[in-house]
């Protein structure tokens, strides 16, 4: 699926064009109004079943967006960008993102806002891959702009072995503003991430950015998991 080189004469660099018709692609016709998961409508207009269960205990973002399912044919290319050194996947992923129905639509005219990484891992990695996702983002959609806002302010490790329960208690207060930053309240901010799980990671975020100001509040990903 991925090749590892860059491919000559497609629209993908880097993922064959046989490989992306496996991968799940969310529409916006298809997507649950709140968090952006597939959705066959368990709940009032068409929310997702954990939406629906969540019930009044709202995430802080007013809605998200997301491009395809998280599984083993879209983990790859997650992996690709996030761990093995390849932020120019984002470029795909956003080519991808392109083919989502509504989804460059959904972003237009918003301030993209990366989710920060700690700055240790930032050090170690040696870039953000939300920060890649979001100029890639940006070149598909008319009128937006990447604003790097927000600073993590202590490590909250991987939180693949945590519940639901566990990530919302594991970001709490783990993020804010950088100095000097107030929101327009006049503008949408979009926050960017890979993954979509739980949203907490998102919802801390977007609490950081109300606090300075913002109004509107949505996020995107490139998978839902």
């Amino acid at each position: 699926m991925i090749t590892g080189k860059a491919l000559e004469g497609g629209e993908l660099e880097f993922i064959s064009e046989e490989g992306a018709k496996q991968l799940y692609t969310i529409h916006a016709a298809d997507a649950c109004p709140r968090c952006g998961a597939f959705s066959v409508g368990e709940g009032p207009d068409r929310t997702c079943r954990n939406c629906a269960e969540r019930g009044d205990e709202a995430l802080h973002i007013g809605r998200s967006r997301s491009v395809v399912r998280l599984d083993r044919f879209s983990r790859p290319i997650v992996f690709s960008l996030k761990y093995w050194r390849h932020p120019a996947m984002a470029r795909d992923m956003a080519t991808l993102a392109k083919r989502s129905r509504g989804f460059s639509e959904y972003l237009e005219n918003a301030v993209l806002v990366p989710v920060p990484l700690y700055g240790k891992r930032l050090r170690t990695r040696g870039y953000n891959q939300s920060w890649h996702l979001a100029q890639a983002f940006a070149a598909i959609a008319p009128g937006t702009s990447v604003e790097d806002v927000l600073e993590r302010r202590r490590d909250t490790g991987t939180q693949t072995h945590l519940d639901a329960d566990g990530r919302r208690v594991n970001v709490q207060g783990a993020f804010s503003a950088k100095p000097g930053f107030k929101a327009d309240p006049s503008k949408r901010y979009v926050l960017i991430d890979d993954v979509f799980t739980t949203g907490s990671t998102l919802s801390e975020c977007a609490r950081a950015l109300r606090r300075r100001g913002a109004r509107v509040i949505d996020a995107a990903t490139f998978a839902h998991g």
